[in-house]
């Protein structure tokens, strides 16, 4: 997984989904504002659980948060 990749498409899901602030977002996210960021920013490789809460939350498919690929919005 590219990292810098992964912290864009975790971003724009992020503002896309309404949470302007990183904080709000983490939160909801249950992990610390810190480690959110250095996910975002490419710094640090998220854990698959973060991953699957990021697809809950903003309704992205794996797919698309983790490789880029397919349909952006999950079809649950």
């Amino acid at each position: 997984m590219d990292l810098r990749q992964f912290g864009r498409r975790l971003r724009a899901a992020r503002v896309t989904c309404g949470y302007e602030e990183a904080a709000s977002f983490a939160a909801d996210l249950a992990v610390d504002l810190a480690h959110y960021l250095q996910i975002e920013d490419g710094k640090r490789e998220p854990e698959l659980h973060f991953v699957e809460d990021v697809a809950r939350l903003t309704g992205r498919s794996l797919d698309f948060l983790v490789l880029g690929r397919g349909p952006a919005v999950s079809r649950r």
